[in-house]
């Protein structure tokens, strides 16, 4: 009897769990971007489009060079990411890419709005980007 209240607790734990479980995903021009909200808060996925990346490849905005993201990224310095009301913004210090491009700015992903936006300065020439996105 002992056993069959553990096995129900047990169940019922896991199910209340996946309940609360989030998952958005958000296609703009370039990228896929996914939003997962578990019990341990929240994470930003994206993938790029055009290479054909599954969805959940790497962590959006790393903060650190590593196995999942090395083919893209030489340095990451004095990376911020804040995620918000459904809203991720990135600050990036310095990014340097392996095809020798330097980056510094701001991106936000804001899945409330289905919109992605950037200011950045790429080798020395600052761009704009403010797109809007679909949700899925």
């Amino acid at each position: 009897m002992i056993y069959k209240k553990i096995f129900i607790y047990i169940c019922f734990f896991l199910f209340s769990s996946n309940i609360l479980a989030e998952e958005i995903l958000m296609k703009c021009k370039n990228n896929f971007y996914t939003y997962v909200s578990g019990s341990e808060g929240p994470i930003i996925y994206s993938a790029n489009i055009k290479s054909k990346e599954k969805k959940k490849v790497r962590k959006y905005c790393p903060l650190e060079v590593n196995d999942t993201n090395n083919h893209m990224f030489v340095e990451l310095k004095d990376i911020n990411l804040i995620i918000n009301s459904y809203k991720a913004i990135c600050n990036a210090g310095t990014v340097i890419y392996t095809n020798g491009n330097k980056l510094t700015g701001t991106e936000i992903v804001d899945f409330r709005n289905s919109s992605y936006s950037a200011d950045v300065i790429m080798n020395g020439k600052k761009y704009s980007v403010n797109e809007k996105c679909k949700i899925k």
